[in-house]
């Protein structure tokens, strides 16, 4: 890897605490062949579930996990306290524990543990940021450190705190990927409900995220792959191409990933599967605990929210589109052209979602530039990216198409 892409990276875009990195070199550990961060927020609960399954994986491995501890400027009483009664369980947990203004380190059978303490007044989050910000720090810290030659891997991955990690999470197949592959997304499977309710809705929830990545597979788009936090594995140069992990309060893991996805390919493994608690929460905006409290709000239990008709047509699109690209760069684009592909029942719906995305303008711009195909193809995708085709499937879903 070239050292000006990091170098650039580091100066520019990171949000790494340059005191804490400072010192946490002087301590004399490292290297290591495995690097984990995990945004913690209040966790003491799931926490030492984690530890105990990232131990057992780590065996044989020179692994460093860093915790994130993180709260913002206006969090409530009851997420301050549960993050010194988490500050005090670790600290006492560990061993060789050295600690400095912004963080501590200490070991756990082997294991490197640092937490990056972002729940001082110098270092609290502002008002509107959460668990990205926590999510890019730790990697941005990776960063670091690979940039000092104190990562021997050129992977990183991230997970929470609510996840039991599998004997295989540090298997080298997980670790070493082709130039070309960027990111991966590890298995995972929600478990242990706690209670009836919300056992009743995981099956139907589970079903409905598989069911959505399976759609997009189907249709041939590029973003079918799951996006979750606590699954994700990236190359350190693709972190640093797509300038890290976005800062937001959700949603994070969804635009990384497919910002990811327009700098290599993001593959899957078989593994064994991540276990996530099934757990209801209202930390962040949205997500997979907003969601299960919703639906057993609700009762509902498996109807899809994108049913299956409505990957057909997206897989009419993008053939639509890719075959365009690989026509005549002087035909004018125009998306009536596909009108014999698409059924009449969803012929109006599929127009109004075309144009609320803006395709047929696209499209002639790029024939526009005389690009080799392959390039056009790869222009069209970066555009029509993840959250792009989400957009595209909601626009033809609300005009009606079921």
């Amino acid at each position: 890897m070239k050292k000006n892409l990091l170098d650039a990276y580091l100066r520019r875009y990171s949000e790494h605490i340059p005191s804490f990195a400072e010192w946490f070199t002087q301590q004399g550990l490292g290297p290591w062949q495995r690097y984990t961060v995990v945004p913690v927020c209040d966790e003491c609960e799931d926490t030492p579930r984690l530890l105990a399954s990232l131990v057992q994986a780590a065996q044989g491995w020179k692994v460093l996990l860093v915790f994130v501890l993180n709260q913002r400027q206006d969090a409530e009483l009851a997420i301050r306290e549960g993050n010194r009664r988490w500050s005090y369980w670790l600290q006492t947990t560990l061993t060789g524990v050295r600690v400095c203004a912004s963080g501590w380190v200490g070991t756990l059978q082997g294991v490197d543990v640092a937490v990056i303490d972002c729940t001082t007044a110098q270092h609290m989050f502002p008002p509107k940021s959460g668990v990205g910000l926590a999510r890019k720090l730790g990697m941005d810290f990776g960063v670091w450190l690979f940039a000092k030659g104190l990562l021997r891997t050129q992977w990183m991955s991230t997970t929470d705190a609510d996840a039991l990690l599998p004997m295989d999470y540090f298997h080298p197949q997980a670790w070493e990927h082709p130039q070309e592959v960027a990111g991966m997304v590890f298995p995972y499977v929600h478990v242990n409900a706690p209670n009836m309710e919300v056992q009743r809705v995981l099956g139907g929830y589970q079903a409905m995220l598989d069911g959505y990545v399976d759609g997009l597979c189907r249709a041939g788009s590029p973003y079918a792959f799951h996006t979750l936090g606590s699954t994700i594995f990236s190359s350190v140069v693709g972190y640093v191409q797509v300038r890290g992990m976005p800062d937001l309060q959700a949603g994070e893991d969804f635009h990384f990933l497919c910002k990811l996805r327009k700098v290599g390919k993001i593959v899957g493994g078989d593994f064994t599967p991540i276990q996530l608690q099934a757990r209801l929460s209202r930390r962040v905006p949205f997500g997979t605990g907003q969601a299960l409290a919703e639906w057993v709000r609700t009762g509902r239990t498996s109807r899809p929210v994108y049913a299956p008709v409505l990957f057909e047509q997206l897989a009419i699109l993008l053939r639509y589109c890719e075959g365009v690209l690989a026509g005549c760069a002087a035909t004018p684009v125009c998306i009536q052209d596909c009108r014999a592909v698409v059924a009449t029942k969803f012929w109006e719906a599929f127009v109004q979602a075309c144009v609320g995305v803006r395709v047929q303008d696209f499209l002639n711009k790029t024939q526009a530039t005389g690009l080799p195909v392959v390039q056009k193809r790869k222009r069209f995708h970066d555009w029509f990216d993840g959250l792009k085709t989400l957009r595209w499937l909601r626009l033809l879903r609300d005009s009606g198409v079921e």
